[in-house]
């Protein structure tokens, strides 16, 4: 009967251990769900925060694009933005008797970091020239009241 009451009694501390590392590992479980669950609602937050963000910014785009469009009609230059690093620009209220008559040109944008211009329509034979001074003031509004100019001379 000794020999059976040591079992008992080793099978019951035995149980007791089990238990205690149930209970353990249930503290840990809970600590961790509590974890995830503030992990969750910072994400959550961040995520409201971020949806703000970009409601923000579409208005602002769309704010931006409005202006752009103004500006552009107002000063008569069209930007377009090219495949293959390049820009071209498109003028209009230059030619008086043809106020909607476009001209323009395609720069490009070389990796070594300089900049060319691909194609002037109708064709400038300055625009060499009105390059070398950009490159020189590196003022672009100055360029483009040039070519401008220019294009007014050549008609």
């Amino acid at each position: 009967m000794g020999n059976a009451t040591s079992e008992t009694v080793s099978l019951t501390l035995e149980v007791q251990t089990v238990k205690e590392e149930i209970l353990n590992r249930q503290q840990q479980l809970e600590k961790a769900k509590i974890l995830l669950l503030n992990e969750e609602k910072k994400l959550i937050e961040k995520r409201h925060e971020l949806a703000a963000n970009e409601q923000k910014m579409s208005q602002k785009n769309t704010e931006l694009l409005y202006y752009i469009d103004m500006f552009s009609e107002l000063l008569g230059i069209e930007i377009r933005r090219l495949q293959g690093e390049r820009l071209q620009f498109i003028l209009w209220n230059i030619d008086a008797r043809d106020p909607k008559r476009t001209f323009g040109f395609t720069w490009y944008f070389p990796v070594d970091g300089g900049l060319e211009v691909l194609d002037i329509h109708p064709n400038l034979p300055a625009m060499p020239v009105l390059m070398e001074k950009l490159k020189e003031t590196k003022n672009f509004r100055l360029f483009f009241l040039r070519v401008r100019k220019a294009f007014q001379a050549s008609l």
